[in-house]
């Protein structure tokens, strides 16, 4: 489970990359929720520099189902 929480944080940090590149544009209520919630804890990167950190919070985001779907199944262990 947590070789998994952390490949879902590296694809939603990516995620939120991308969305960060295509600004001004919004995407729906429910994405711009997760988005901001994650970059409460993972800041932007305008630049290279080291991930471990922005993963590691990441990876806690998912396990703690903070940025879960509404009715998505759990992530547990």
């Amino acid at each position: 489970i947590d070789n998994t929480a952390h490949i879902v944080a590296i694809e939603l940090l990516a995620a939120a990359q991308g969305i960060d590149f295509l600004r001004p544009l919004q995407s729906s209520a429910a994405v711009e929720a997760r988005h901001q919630r994650l970059r409460a804890d993972c800041a932007s990167m305008p630049a290279d520099h080291y991930l471990a950190p922005d993963i590691e919070r990441a990876a806690a985001l998912v396990q703690t189902g903070v940025l879960q779907a509404p009715g998505a199944p759990a992530f547990t262990q």
